[in-house]
């Protein structure tokens, strides 16, 4: 089968995937799955929902003959592990044993090994490598290694490096749709009492699809209920005193991802303790000057730092810097 064949059923696993909410799936990752017998797609599934059926899983469900079939998946099918919560993938693939498996990608947590016990099975896969589980799930390869979240600290400033001046916002309405595109695709945003008591944020996610984050505050103050974070619906509010106190307790590991609404003082505290995989700044046209508070407190060396990506937002520059 030629790569366009393979890359356009692949394409439709990608896209039953893509209309999932990553905050049902994580921090497990968005997984589709198609299944395809003389050119025609006769099954699909999709993983839904944390600890509920894998994509592979929905798709063979029924009494589903995979004998002359192909079967496209985004993600190396699961196997056995300490604390799996559903059924083996892979075993389940080998008993229906279908004519050929297409992958888009290994799983980092598997390496291949599940891809190599199918191939000794006798049932021939193929890992085309076109990038859509990146694209369906960008942060899982990093909390697969690290077993820590992907942290983004959020930066909205002005020209001359400043967070605050006398508008509300500092940035434009493209800038401000894709803030509230990134809540609805992290797992978590971060900020401290001292942003929500100066700001009164909501920090929920404004979109007619995605749900909202949850939520970590830092500090010891008292957060009255009038405020608005109290008022987003579906979400959790966890507090701790400190980033470390954070950094220690087991929602730390759990968390997939993190993104940053926060001030000088925090900003500068990650950035100085390597606890940053990506900075995002939204670069407003304007400079504010002694008016504002600086994005950082101090100089920050950012030489482990590349420039992933640069665009536009109307008047508003997006710059996405990645850790090496």
């Amino acid at each position: 089968m030629s790569n366009t064949t393979a890359k356009y059923y692949l394409q439709k696993a990608f896209d039953l995937a893509e209309a999932i909410d990553p905050h049902q799936t994580s921090p497990n990752p968005r997984v589709g799955c198609v299944i395809v017998a003389d050119g025609k797609m006769v099954s699909m599934g999709v993983h839904e929902k944390h600890g509920e059926g894998h994509a592979e899983a929905q798709a063979l469900s029924g009494e589903l003959s995979l004998e002359k079939a192909d079967v496209y998946i985004t993600l190396e099918p699961c196997d056995h592990f300490h604390g799996k919560k559903t059924p083996s993938c892979t075993d389940r693939l080998i008993a229906q044993r279908p004519q050929k498996i297409y992958v888009d990608q290994i799983d980092p947590h598997f390496q291949g090994k599940n891809i190599e016990k199918i191939r000794q099975s006798g049932i021939p896969v193929e890992v085309c490598n076109f990038g859509f589980h990146e694209r369906l799930n960008p942060f899982f390869a990093t909390h697969i290694a690290t077993k820590a979240p992907f942290v983004t600290l959020k930066i909205a400033q002005s020209l001359d490096g400043k967070i605050t001046a006398k508008t509300k916002y500092l940035t434009h309405e493209k800038s401000l749709h894709r803030v509230h595109e990134m809540r609805a695709q992290y797992q978590a945003i971060l900020t401290t009492t001292k942003t929500v008591l100066a700001d009164n944020p909501r920090f929920d996610t404004r979109l007619p699809k995605g749900s909202n984050a949850d939520l970590i505050i830092l500090g010891d103050s008292e957060l009255p209920k009038s405020l608005q974070i109290w008022s987003v619906p579906q979400r959790t509010i966890y507090r701790f005193l400190t980033f470390e106190a954070f950094r220690q307790s087991s929602l730390f590991s759990q968390l997939d991802s993190i993104m940053t609404e926060c001030g000088t003082q925090m900003n500068t505290y990650l950035l100085k303790n390597n606890l940053v995989s990506a900075i995002n700044f939204f670069i407003a046209p304007m400079i504010v000057g002694d008016l504002g508070l600086p994005n950082i407190e101090t100089s920050v060396p950012l030489d482990s730092f590349y420039l992933k990506a640069y665009e536009k937002l109307d008047s508003d520059v997006f710059m996405d810097f990645r850790k090496v």
